[in-house]
């Protein structure tokens, strides 16, 4: 199960744009908390939300269902370049995977 999330502050602007299998509250708590891990890295988006996104919620653009990584993160880059997010650096999340040996190429 995949889905694809938002995170919008207090304007329902949408600041970022990811994809997780996670649920809506742990996801946001991995965001909010990743200080807390070993080894996870505060990214541009983090430090934004850290600094200024006190009030931002994260909300499912597309509820989890039953599709491969692969298509989500397809379907997730379609979103980024559609909406422009703030925060999100990558509009290609699915060709970033395989460039970085998280997932095969098609």
């Amino acid at each position: 199960m995949m889905g694809i999330y938002a995170c919008v502050n207090e304007k329902n602007d949408v600041m970022y744009i990811g994809s997780s299998n996670l649920n809506i509250t742990s996801l946001e708590w991995n965001h909010r908390n990743y200080w807390r891990n070993k080894g996870w890295y505060e990214s541009k988006f983090r430090k934004a939300l850290a600094d200024q996104g006190e009030n931002w919620k994260f909300v499912w653009i597309q509820e989890p269902r039953s599709i491969s990584r692969r298509q989500c993160e397809i379907e997730e880059g379609a979103l980024i370049r559609w909406l422009k997010p703030t925060w999100n650096k990558d509009s290609y999340p699915f060709e970033s995977s395989v460039r970085e040996g998280r997932m095969d190429a098609v």
